[in-house]
């Protein structure tokens, strides 16, 4: 068994002049056996520290780190039966990579027939059997990171960490890697917990993220989940490209029916009678979400009605299937991503956008946490 699992994990670190920096604050995760998990967030959130701590490669402050039931604090890295793969490969230049997928093997005295069986079935998953005499300054850096790869998968540890494993790599290698893992997860069936700022690499490849900021862990769930249901105003504007846009305002009661009316833009107006807990928020100052692909530009032929707003359109960024349409309401930019046709020659002019009812987020700036849909 695999799992992982840290309980109320800490980590400081004493800076000179005495000052102590908490880069992990309180953290419960539980990684369960054969999944893959990612650990999402800016840079300086904690997620590499977190890594490193599950590695043995730091210690633990406070709580535990449990691998498989067992508790691990103190226990060495090398004793930990988990395997390593780092952002800049780390690979021995003078070494071949057969030699570096085979090193850590000899150094733990593994005979020297089991050694070939393992590298080459290693390098037959990742097809990299042609490179192997070759040394890493004469690789690519897709190969190098195979390489990388391979020597963790030769160890046939509990669990492989990877630590941004594809930053150093293009756009195009980046995704035909981020496939080749996922087969890997597939094929090995192993725990594996993958470090990345890049939301698109997370919600692509994690069966379940786990979104840190300043050291805390702020959700935690499926791709689909965190998406869908963000608990609060970072995470919605942290998942999703572009992010989530915001409005401040706040609730308004007329006819019998429920409106959000951003501050200081008297021509927005949007319908929120879906909100059955709206009277203990009404008049509240409140923040209104919408994500991008659920605004889009009035029909032609279709009535403004209570789910449409102006908004001045400022640019229009053509992508093909889809475009980017950047627009100001009052001194806020919004962004709609949508498969309607703009022209171009509307920037500078005024256009009724719509909105998806069913799409719409409220939440608390005082606390940040989503209130709406409950």
């Amino acid at each position: 068994m695999a799992t992982i699992e840290l309980v109320g994990v800490s980590k400081i670190f004493e800076r000179s002049g005495g000052r102590r920096v908490e880069a992990v604050k309180k953290l419960d995760l539980q990684i369960c056996n054969r999944e893959f998990v990612v650990l999402l967030g800016p840079s300086g959130c904690g997620k590499t520290t977190t890594l490193r701590l599950i590695a043995g490669l730091e210690e633990v402050t406070t709580g535990e780190i449990r691998i498989g039931g067992r508790v691990m604090n103190g226990t060495p890295a090398k004793d930990r039966d988990i395997a390593m793969v780092f952002q800049n490969y780390a690979l021995y230049p003078h070494m071949t990579a057969y030699e570096n997928m085979a090193f850590g093997l000899r150094l733990r005295g593994v005979n020297r027939s089991e050694i070939d069986r393992r590298v080459r079935d290693a390098a037959g998953i990742l097809g990299i059997t042609d490179i192997l005499d070759r040394k890493p300054g004469t690789l690519s850096g897709g190969q190098c990171q195979r390489v990388a790869v391979g020597r963790a998968i030769v160890r046939q540890p509990k669990a492989f960490l990877f630590d941004e494993p594809l930053s150093n790599l293009d756009a195009k290698l980046r995704a035909q890697m981020r496939t080749e893992l996922l087969k890997l997860h597939q094929r090995l069936q192993a725990t594996m917990v993958y470090v990345t700022h890049d939301q698109v690499e997370a919600m692509t490849m994690g069966e379940r993220i786990a979104v840190m900021h300043n050291g805390e862990l702020q959700q935690y769930g499926t791709p689909i989940e965190i998406y869908r249901r963000p608990e609060n105003v970072f995470v919605a504007g942290f998942i999703g490209t572009p992010g989530m846009n915001f409005l401040h305002g706040s609730l308004r009661c007329e006819g019998g029916r429920i409106y959000f009316q951003a501050a200081d833009v008297d021509s927005f107006r949007i319908s929120m009678s879906n909100f059955n807990g709206a009277s203990r928020w009404m008049g509240r100052d409140l923040l209104l979400g919408m994500r991008a692909e659920d605004i889009s530009p009035l029909g032609i032929g279709k009535a403004p009605n209570e789910n449409t707003f102006l908004a001045t359109v400022e640019f229009v960024e053509t992508l093909g299937a889809e475009s980017m349409v950047y627009m100001n309401i009052g001194e806020v930019t919004l962004v709609s991503r949508s498969r309607e046709e703009l022209d171009r020659r509307e920037v500078g002019h005024r256009v009724h956008f719509e909105v998806n009812p069913e799409r719409l987020y409220l939440f608390d700036p005082e606390s940040s946490k989503r209130i709406y849909p409950e």
